[in-house]
């Protein structure tokens, strides 16, 4: 498993039930007025127990810390190789992916990550007349997804030190006891089913579900602590991520 998949699906929208699209909706003109994220290395602790050497290269922390490094439009996450073994985990490989993240301004602000999505396309064979033309190609895939997102804490420049993220959810929680899957639970206003996940038909549905969507990962959140105390040290729908040193390392 591809931990950095983890951060980039809440930084950039969760693991089914999230809002996607085929092209983004943001640019970096969208991030102008609005504080940007200092360059440099991050970390995002997935327990509230996971307190990593930060004076160590992110290479030595432990699997607890999502690392990311922030250059410009860029961000650049630790991939942590596992392989499990008569149920022992291990860490086979390290490496570092890279994506483009957009933080748009407003009211949550939004981030938008390319390549986020991992829904394969459907494999559709077609027999076709050998003499009519070629079929046109598949639509791109729902390969941008977002997240909502809080800064908490900024530097003398200005610059964004600390956030709160969330994924943007395709509409509120599923009242417990029900049987409802996924593709049954009501949307967001201007939200539309694309098969786990859903989009938007418009900017302003996009925001509006961003900030409601911040209510659910807090009461999701808190519903599966309550349920269950052992899952009360992970944060899934909450992450929350702060900036360490300019350096890459």
């Amino acid at each position: 498993m591809r931990l950095s998949v983890i951060l980039l699906a809440l930084l950039l929208g969760g693991c089914g039930d999230k809002v996607v699209s085929r092209t983004p909706w943001f640019s970096a003109a969208d991030e102008a007025g609005a504080p940007a994220l200092r360059p440099g290395l991050w970390v995002a602790p997935i327990t509230p127990d996971c307190h990593p050497d930060e004076r160590q290269p992110p290479t030595a922390w432990p699997d607890c810390a999502l690392a990311f490094v922030i250059r410009g439009d860029e961000m650049r996450a630790l991939d942590r190789e596992e392989t499990s073994v008569n149920g022992k985990t291990t860490t086979t490989r390290l490496s570092w992916s890279s994506t483009q993240l957009i933080l748009a301004a407003g009211d949550p602000r939004i981030s938008q990550t390319a390549g986020c999505n991992e829904q394969a396309q459907p494999k559709l064979t077609v027999f076709q007349d050998p003499k009519a033309p070629p079929p046109p190609p598949p639509p791109p895939p729902y390969a941008y997804c977002y997240g909502g997102v809080r800064p908490t804490a900024s530097d003398t420049a200005g610059r964004i030190v600390a956030f709160t993220t969330w994924p943007v959810a395709c509409g509120p929680t599923v009242p417990e006891g029900s049987t409802d899957t996924t593709e049954d639970q009501p949307l967001f206003p201007g939200l539309t089913r694309v098969g786990i996940d859903c989009t938007a038909g418009t900017i302003e549905a996009l925001r509006a579900a961003a900030a409601e969507s911040e209510a659910v990962a807090i009461k999701t959140e808190a519903a599966m602590h309550a349920a269950d105390p052992k899952t009360a040290a992970v944060n899934w729908f909450l992450v929350k991520a702060h900036w360490i040193r300019d350096s890459d390392r």
